[in-house]
């Protein structure tokens, strides 16, 4: 694995300014949670686009899962869709 990383460039960007481009790998986060299951300017089918689309070789989105599960907003979808296509994706815990 650590050979497939060789000769990756990356930057810390927001979900606008990678509009149009792609990358090797994309690490996305949607860190928010609340009681009110609002998750902000992400709750675009656009930017979730453009967040989804960018990647060649890899995605990984960081965020709430349950949350965003409950949420009403793309991601909620995107969300099923894992849980309907294990083989394709997967949900991780991760604990701190």
């Amino acid at each position: 694995m650590a050979n497939q990383l060789l000769g990756i460039r990356w930057e810390v960007n927001t979900i606008d300014a990678a509009q149009g481009r792609e990358v090797d790998l994309v690490i996305f986060s949607v860190v928010r949670s609340n009681a009110d299951h609002k998750v902000g300017f992400v709750n675009s089918d656009k930017r979730a686009n453009v967040a989804l689309s960018r990647a060649r070789r890899g995605l990984v989105v960081v965020g709430d899962s349950v949350f965003l599960s409950k949420a009403d907003s793309p991601f909620r979808d995107v969300l099923q869709f894992i849980e309907t296509n294990p083989s394709k994706a997967s949900v991780e815990e991760v604990e701190f």
